[in-house]
């Protein structure tokens, strides 16, 4: 409130139509103003080169290719440069309204009612106390396992080994429980690599045996 209070007796110092802050920053650029050349398309529509740069300034639209206009709604200073060669031209009509010093003034127009203390709140003796909705106990079996995010999802689905049937080769089932039609290569690969285990199981066991009984001569 004290704030609201010193704004308005600072805004019925202030001379212009815009505020002081954009006032401020006009005048800044117009110290800049003569290192950019102006060279002339339109009365609207104009281009601006200066430090190394070259921009096209449209007052119609209210717009620079540099964007700060855009953005900021107040003349940048390629803007402002296009503006000053002009001379004699209202600025107010090239800056947003919100910067306007009518526009602060309707703003705060307005008065903050004062507010008392807590201790002299009002405080009522019968009033209905609004308690939480009551609850039940929902149906079905608590569940014990937390929802998972897609990265633990992610990871589970990456880390699980998938089974091969035996009888049909295909991903996701055992021999034991398969319905599939029998590859015929499944059989020639179950019977080929349980003749391998069975050859290198013989001849490990044959090994071992002649190894146990070998006969010395002297």
């Amino acid at each position: 409130m004290q704030q609201c209070s010193q704004l308005k007796k600072d805004m019925e110092k202030w001379k212009n139509l815009l505020v002081p802050s954009v006032v401020e920053q006009l005048r800044e650029y117009n110290s800049f103003i003569s290192d950019y050349n102006i060279k002339d398309a339109s009365r609207t529509l104009e281009e601006v080169k200066g430090k190394g740069e070259r921009h096209k300034v449209d007052l119609n639209k209210q717009e620079c290719s540099c964007k700060e206009w855009q953005f900021t709604e107040i003349p940048c200073i390629h803007a402002s440069a296009f503006i000053r060669d002009l001379n004699h031209v209202d600025w107010s009509l090239y800056v947003s309204e919100y910067f306007h010093v009518a526009s602060y003034q309707r703003a705060y127009e307005g008065t903050i009612v004062v507010m008392t203390r807590k201790n002299q709140w009002y405080h009522a003796n019968n009033f209905l106390s609004l308690n939480p909705p009551h609850t039940i106990r929902p149906r079905g079996r608590p569940r014990k396992s937390k929802f998972k995010n897609f990265l633990e999802k992610l990871k589970q689905a990456t880390s699980k080994r998938k089974h091969k049937c035996g009888r049909c080769r295909l991903f996701g089932h055992h021999r034991n429980s398969c319905r599939n039609p029998i590859n015929p290569f499944a059989s020639q690969e179950y019977v080929s690599s349980t003749a391998n285990n069975i050859g290198s199981t013989e001849a490990s066991s044959s090994n071992s045996y002649h190894r146990k009984f070998q006969v010395q001569r002297g």
